[in-house]
């Protein structure tokens, strides 16, 4: 457990890592492993985090890039400003992973939503990535649990495998889940690639030292 005073002490920082662990024996108590530029460890309540980044005016985000043992969830508390440059810098990727110049379309939907209104939006999201379009993603919490918004992003994660797309840059703002949708990739120019190369090889085994005109006799 970690000690009042020595979290008190370690929030003054303005940007550390916190690393969701989830204690077998009492699955329902929460706890998250705070980091600190990978120093000292303390252990804290989700609690006193969201409380923590509200009093401090942070920002709470999952992230995926930090190497954590065991497959625990990892999150940042960030300030206006840090929150504000992850968000230009997806953007910016966002740019560099659009294909063909389509337009991005966005989807938003509900964790309490019903089977059948999940099942039109799905339909739209296949028709969307048919026309290679990219689709911004994001699935809200109002209303909803935890499990219920994992249960949507799961059913939307095993759709797109069916088509071949690839689900990116997942993250978490409280409980909402944003990610991108990017199309696969089209099969028609990787056919011609694949039939280019053949070709290439064909002609180079065609021109032999065998079949070269003045050989040695």
């Amino acid at each position: 457990m970690c000690l009042p005073g020595y979290f008190s002490m370690m929030h003054k920082r303005q940007h550390f890592t916190l690393e969701i662990q989830y204690d077998i024996p009492s699955p329902h108590v929460r706890k998250l492993t705070s980091i600190l530029f990978q120093d000292k460890v303390s252990v804290v309540s989700l609690e006193n985090a969201e409380r923590l980044a509200k009093r401090r005016d942070l920002k709470l985000v999952k992230v995926e890039d930090v190497n954590l043992k065991g497959g625990r969830k990892a999150y940042k508390l960030m300030t206006g400003k840090q929150y504000l440059e992850k968000e230009i810098k997806a953007k910016k990727s966002e740019k560099k992973t659009s294909v063909g110049g389509k337009d991005e379309k966005i989807l938003v939907i509900g964790g309490k939503i019903t089977p059948h209104d999940l099942g039109v939006k799905l339909h739209s999201l296949t028709k969307w990535l048919s026309k290679g379009h990219q689709i911004k993603v994001t699935i809200t919490s109002r209303k909803a649990t935890k499990e219920d918004v994992e249960n949507v992003f799961s059913t939307i994660e095993e759709e797109v495998k069916k088509v071949k797309a690839r689900v990116m840059q997942r993250h978490e703002k409280v409980d909402d889940i944003r990610f991108y949708i990017v199309p696969p990739k089209d099969e028609s120019a990787v056919s011609s690639e694949a039939s280019t190369d053949d070709h290439i090889h064909s002609e180079g085994s065609d021109k032999s030292p065998g079949h070269a005109k003045g050989g040695v006799q």
